[in-house]
C-alpha cells in the first residue's frame, strides 16, 4: 500500500506566505502600538516650553541577517535629545531627571494634569508603556492570529 500526496507544493507555498504575513502584520501592529505609546507619553510628559513633548518619538531599528535580509525589528519609544532646546537648560539633558526624579509640577504641567486628568511628570515614558501593555499585547496577538487564519 502506497501513499500519494498531492498539492504539497501549494501547502509549502501557503506556509511560506503565512510567515511573511505574520511578519508584516505584527510589524504594522507594533508600529501602531508604538504611536499609541508616544501619544500617551506626550500626555504624561511635564510641560514648560513644550519641547520635551515634541522630542518624544518612536525609533525603528532593523537588523540585517547574514544573507542581507531584514532580521529582528526593534521599536523604541524615547526622547530624541536632538529635538530638545538644550540651550534653555544650559546644555543639560533634562529629559532624564524629568522622568526619574520627583518634583513639584510647574504651572503649565499642573494645568495640563488638571485638564487631562492623568498624572503628569514622574516616569512619563514608563507609565505610557505600562498603561497600554494589555492593549499592545491584544493587538499584536490579533495581528498574528489574523495572518495565520
Amino acid at each position: 500500500m502506497g501513499l500519494i500526496v498531492k498539492g504539497l507544493q501549494a501547502v509549502q507555498a501557503r506556509i511560506s506566505r503565512t510567515e511573511e504575513r505574520v511578519q508584516d502584520n505584527s510589524l504594522k501592529a507594533m508600529r501602531a502600538m508604538a504611536e499609541l505609546v508616544v501619544k500617551a507619553a506626550k500626555m504624561n510628559a511635564p510641560i514648560d516650553t513644550g519641547d520635551l513633548e515634541g522630542a518624544i518619538e518612536a525609533i525603528e531599528e532593523r537588523e540585517r541577517t547574514v544573507q542581507g535580509r531584514f532580521g529582528q525589528t526593534t521599536i523604541r519609544v524615547g526622547v530624541n535629545t536632538e529635538k530638545l532646546q538644550l540651550e534653555l537648560h544650559r546644555g543639560f539633558d533634562y529629559s532624564i531627571p524629568m522622568h526619574e526624579d520627583t518634583y513639584n509640577l510647574g504651572p503649565r504641567s499642573a494645568i495640563k494634569q488638571s485638564i487631562l486628568g492623568n498624572t503628569v511628570g514622574y516616569k512619563y515614558l514608563e507609565r505610557a508603556l505600562r498603561d497600554n501593555e494589555a492593549e499592545i499585547r491584544r493587538r499584536v496577538e490579533a495581528a498574528i492570529k489574523g495572518a495565520i487564519q
